[in-house]
């Protein structure tokens, strides 16, 4: 009586033996496939067939999905971690999904209370066992298996004494303790738990690493009995072998659990082998060691294999022998080495030829490389004009890695053209925007599934298919069918990548450029989007690369057809505008964009003047326009380094001065403000408002001519780029034009101009496009140094055109040439900003270079000279609030009643910081400073600013130099760095004890100029130096400064030194330098440290 086999069923192995190797013969014949010559030299050490009954109840299949039953136990690796579910990779590189909700009951039960998420209680590489709780469905052939990691599903039908001494298992962490963890090991029918000591866990493991509800692998130390309560157990796993009988049941074989096996017979892909208790067994030649697979012939000693899979009450028993494999606590040894990516192009050495024709390597790397026991494998599909001659065994090939699988430690290869290629095989290397060409695998109604590589597949939603929506486009694609994508984006939650193959955004570019995030660069730039959705009011939602969107207004869909909107349609469009913060793009169409479609404008000449007259629809007083940046201004009146050329829709010219450019506080004393935005934004688009549209008179006569022969025009607009104009409503000259009152005292923001027919000693500036500044040489204050013994220095080359100053209202003369106001120059660092009633006018507040936020309104270009330098910190200031007034029981009492007030949080906690230096009361400071965060709804980043100012300020007073760095980290990482850098500064320059904190203020400068691009921090720094009187640390520092910035700003830093120098430090090296920059400026050469050097007639030490 012959027993049958239950699983997997397929017949008798001896019926179909004979019909095997028949149409094995057949084949042969039939294909040429010649014997390898490796194979007849020896004919006794030939791999031979199973016809061998004591063999027949091994499992011999490749495991496959289909052969995934439900409780089946196996043994997988982390492969990618989602939010809500855990991808696994097992034998055969199957992939399983894990959801969250089958990790563990006691993780179930702690989801709504824990911190952890998956990424903290898994990593990529870590070995699990799991059981199959639901089969892959057959009516969905790209389902994946779902199981379950939990000890009370995997280790239901074990019994607590019946555990060998290094038996595998997985196990819940349930309590954590000083000396170990407490682990539940999913006994139903026991009360045993298990408990592994701190010493015996990985460092994946460590006891801060652990979470309650976590899972994860462990063995047995030492067999329990009846009476054992608590199971000692070790978290390096794979260190020893089962220790069992002879006669254990297949039952006690556990996923990840080492055994013996002793081989017996070798056939023709793998091992004969049994294990102690007499079991038959099968491990193919692709689970043996490296060393094993081309000699298994000779293989007689026993060796160390790892169960991977098994079914309990079932023939299903698969091992693997890999090194790698068997060390299950190194997370390392399932991950590939740097060196080996997939994507990436490597070349190897044919070591095995099977008799489908793929090819073995063993990869030509390093010899480090040559330790990871990592092969290659190449299927016969993936190899062009194969011949036998061209791949023999020994020959080394190049080609295109395109998967791996940890299980085999495997690479997949390809040696296709089209592979070779293409270098993205992998969702770790795909960028948005990225060009891949691959297979498609299945057409569905929702989209197309694209493969690229081993398990690398994208999808194709059916909104992306084609340039325009179709019917029955699924007609049009077929299975294997070649595919031209382009990446979408990358979808995080599930690992998913979306791509697109409409023709409009395949293609080369050409003039258009991708847009993939909200960048302020876009704006004028033209490119290609999709309609996906119709808003209300009439407005589209443009779709573009990485989830970026943007929104078509009504008024600039005229002229396209309705064919021309349908959502899931390709358009070309041209962004008008970008706002960073709200994460908004607004677009037009190109063909309104660049004008086409106005009328040629008509001339006509009139007799008497011959002056030129258009047509040119002018821009309209007080409306917002988008115009396009041209470059300096050129047409006199103001100075090209203080203006700049605008052209607004309709032909308008516009007239930016820098007095109106947005955040002009951003720019730092000594600095060129138009400069830089010219820099940024030549060519590009802005937002302006219109003040007026006028004949200029005082326009030289050049200057009027130019503009008719260039734009066609003798009129121009006035605009202005502040934020606080465009937003506001009421149309009013008086309140949006440019500032005519000046009094005595006031310190206004000046630009420096230079005039080539200047003799005189005064120095000329411009205020705004109607006031223009005058400083004499005796008004020059903040040059200390600066005598009657030094009259022979050139006052023009101490500041640069355009630059940034500010002076003192001496008086205004209003004469028939123009409004003069007579200056004196002062030093901004002592300047505070002046609190000026502007009529109906809330402006935003402007803060100079140094100033910390402050509450009051003001001009943005007026300030007022402080009497004393030694006042109290400016936070005092700001609030007003006299030393030991109010109590801490009334601020709470006021933020009961109001607890999003800043003013009365910022007031609490500097009233910590003065009430007592006592450490409990800074304590208190900073607990009130945290509920401040955590309290308040934050409506501007203004707002959160003045928050983080306090509790530095808390630091500085009370605190040590520890947590203020650990503070101040915090505030750079919630508020705009620079800001901060120059507030911290300023405020430990302004303390008592400033000289014992030197290098602690020098540490925050050097920070400063890490994080900026700019060559300001670099003259902060410089002038902070100086008035220390460090002579050597300036020169090093120029040095740096040199070193650090590009070479079309050298000029510009060293002029600037220079004029520190002259200011604060020695004012013969000031003129050494002023002297070198001429000389240089003749010859027309870039200045380095050499020449410097031979200057100066020092060597500069590099720090």
């Amino acid at each position: 009586m012959s027993t049958e086999i239950d699983f997997p069923r397929g017949g008798s192995t001896r019926l179909q033996s004979p019909l095997q190797t028949v149409w094995k013969k057949d084949n042969k014949e039939k294909r040429g496939v010649k014997r390898n010559s490796s194979n007849t030299q020896n004919p006794s050490k030939s791999p031979v067939d199973n016809d061998n009954e004591d063999y027949a109840a091994a499992f011999r299949q490749n495991m496959s999905v289909e052969l995934l039953a439900q409780n089946m136990r196996g043994l997988a690796f982390v492969k990618f971690i989602g939010d809500i579910e855990v991808i696994l990779e097992c034998v055969d590189g199957i992939r399983l999904v894990l959801p969250a909700d089958k990790i563990s009951r006691i993780f179930n039960n702690q989801i709504s209370t824990t911190k952890a998420n998956l990424n903290n209680i898994f990593n990529k590489g870590q070995a699990l066992a799991f059981t199959v709780v639901n089969e892959k469905s057959g009516n969905k052939p790209n389902s994946n298996c779902i199981v379950s990691i939990c000890p009370y599903e995997i280790n239901n039908y074990l019994i607590p004494s019946s555990l060998l001494q290094n038996t595998v298992l997985n196990g819940i962490v349930s309590s954590i303790e000083e000396k170990g963890a407490i682990i539940d090991l999913g006994f139903s029918s026991s009360s045993v738990k298990g408990f592994v000591q701190a010493e015996h866990l990985p460092p994946y493991l460590q006891l801060d690493k652990l979470f309650i509800g976590q899972v994860a692998l462990f063995s047995v130390r030492e067999g329990p009995n009846k009476e054992t309560r608590v199971i000692k157990l070790t978290g390096f796993v794979g260190l020893d072998v089962l220790d069992g009988s002879d006669d254990f049941d297949q039952k006690q074989l556990m996923p990840g659990t080492i055994i013996q096996v002793t081989p017996e017979k070798n056939v023709l892909n793998g091992l004969f082998a049994s294990i102690k208790n007499g079991q038959k067994v099968y491990i193919r030649k692709v689970h043996l060691p490296p060393r094993l697979r081309l000699d298994a012939p000779q293989v007689l000693k026993p060796f160390r294999a790892c169960v991977v899979c098994v079914q309990p009450n079932s023939s299903v028993l698969v091992l693997n022998a890999h090194p790698d494999i068997i060390a299950l606590s190194k997370l390392e040894k399932r991950l590939l080495p740097e060196n080996i990516k997939v994507g990436s192009s490597s070349t190897g050495i044919v070591y095995y030829k099977d008799k489908m024709q793929n090819l073995y390597f063993n990869l030509v790397e390093d010899d480090d490389a040559s330790q990871n026991l990592i092969t290659a494998k190449c299927l016969r599909i993936n190899i062009e004009n194969f011949e036998d001659d061209k791949y023999k065994i020994g020959s080394e090939h190049k080609f295109r890695i395109i998967g791996y699988s940890p299980m085999e430690r495997l690479l997949n290869v390809s040696m296709k053209k089209s592979d070779m290629k293409q270098t993205v095989f992998s969702i770790e290397n795909v960028v948005p925007c990225a060009v891949l060409n691959g297979t498609i695998k299945s057409v569905r109604d929702t989209g197309i599934i694209v493969e690229f590589g081993e398990g690398f597949t994208g999808f194709v939603c059916a909104m992306h298919v084609l340039d325009k929506p179709v019917d029955k486009w699924q007609s049009r694609f077929k299975k294997g069918q070649k595919l031209r994508c382009r990446v979408l984006f990358i979808d995080s939650a599930s690992n998913r990548i979306m791509l697109t193959s409409k023709p409009s955004l395949v293609k080369k570019p050409g003039n258009e450029k991708f847009i993939t995030t909200f960048d302020k660069n876009l704006e004028g730039v033209f490119s290609t989007g999709v309609i996906i959705k119709h808003l209300e009011g009439g407005s589209l939602l443009i779709a573009f690369f990485n989830r970026i969107t943007g929104i078509m207004r009504l008024t600039e869909l005229v002229g396209l057809s309705e064919v021309a909107t349908k959502v899931g349609c390709c358009i070309k469009v041209r962004v008008q505008s970008v706002d960073p913060k709200r994460s908004q793009i607004l677009l037009e169409q190109p063909i309104h964009a660049i004008g086409i479609g106005v009328k040629k404008q008509k001339k006509t000449l009139t007799t008497n003047t011959q002056k030129i007259t258009t047509n040119t629809k002018l821009a309209k007083p007080f409306r917002i326009y988008n115009a396009e940046v041209v470059g300096p201004w050129p047409y006199g009146g103001t100075s090209s380094a203080t203006t700049a050329e605008l052209l607004l829709p309709g032909g308008s010219v516009g007239r930016l001065h820098v007095s109106e450019l947005n955040n002009l506080a951003e720019y730092g004393e000594g600095s060129c403000p138009m400069q830089q935005f010219l820099e940024r934004n030549s060519g590009k688009m802005i937002n302006i408002k219109v003040l007026s549209v006028s004949k200029r008179k005082a326009f030289p006569v050049k200057g009027k001519r130019l503009l008719e022969e260039r734009r066609k025009s003798d009129r121009i607009v006035e605009c202005t780029a502040r934020c606080d104009k465009l937003q506001e409503s009421r149309r009013k000259l008086s309140i949006l034009n440019y500032r005519s009152v000046f009094k005595p005292g006031n310190v206004v923001a000046v630009f420096i101009v230079s005039k080539s027919s200047n003799t005189t000693n005064n120095v000329f500036a411009e205020i705004n496009p109607d006031f223009s500044a005058i400083i004499s040489r005796e008004n020059i204050k903040i040059n200390s140094k600066l005598g009657h013994q030094n009259s022979e220095i050139n006052v023009d080359d101490l500041f640069d055109n355009g630059e940034l100053r500010f002076g003192k209202v001496i008086g205004v003369n209003k004469t028939n040439r123009g409004r003069i106001v007579v200056l004196e120059l002062v030093d901004a660092s002592n300047c505070d900003l002046d609190e000026e009633s502007t009529k109906n006018l809330s402006n935003d507040v402007i803060m100079s270079e140094y100033d910390n936020d402050s509450t009051d309104e003001s001009d943005d270009n007026t300030l007022n000279e402080e009497c004393d330098d030694d006042d109290e910190p400016m936070e005092e200031e700001e609030n007003g609030i006299d030393e030991g007034s109010g109590s801490a029981q009334e601020f709470e009492q006021i933020l009961l009643t109001n607890p999003n007030s800043i003013s009365h949080w910022t007031s609490y906690i500097q009233f910590m910081a003065r009430k007592s230096t006592s450490k409990k009361n800074y304590i208190l400071g900073k607990e009130v400073v945290e509920r401040a965060l955590q309290t308040i709804a934050f409506e501007s980043d203004n707002d959160l600013s003045k928050i983080w100012r306090s509790y530095l300020y808390l630091e500085v007073l009370l605190g040590n130099e520890k947590s203020l760095k650990e503070c101040f980290k915090r505030a750079c990482a919630a508020t705009e760095p620079l800001k901060t850098h120059k507030y911290l500064i300023d405020l430990l320059k302004k303390q008592p004890n400033a000289e014992g904190r030197e290098m602690e203020i020098r540490g925050y400068f050097e920070s400063l100029i890490k994080k900026s691009n700019e060559i300001e921090p670099w003259f902060a720094f410089a002038k902070h130096l100086l008035q220390q009187n460090d002579s050597n640390q300036i020169l090093q520092l120029l040095r740096r400064a040199i070193q650090c910035t590009e070479k079309r700003k050298h000029l510009q830093l060293i002029k600037g030194f220079a004029r520190l120098e002259a200011q604060y430090g020695d004012v013969e090296r000031s003129k050494t330098m002023q002297e070198l920059i001429k000389n240089y400026k003749e010859v027309g050469k870039q200045i380095d440290i050499q020449s410097l050097e031979r200057a100066l007639g020092v060597r500069i030490e590099q720090n």
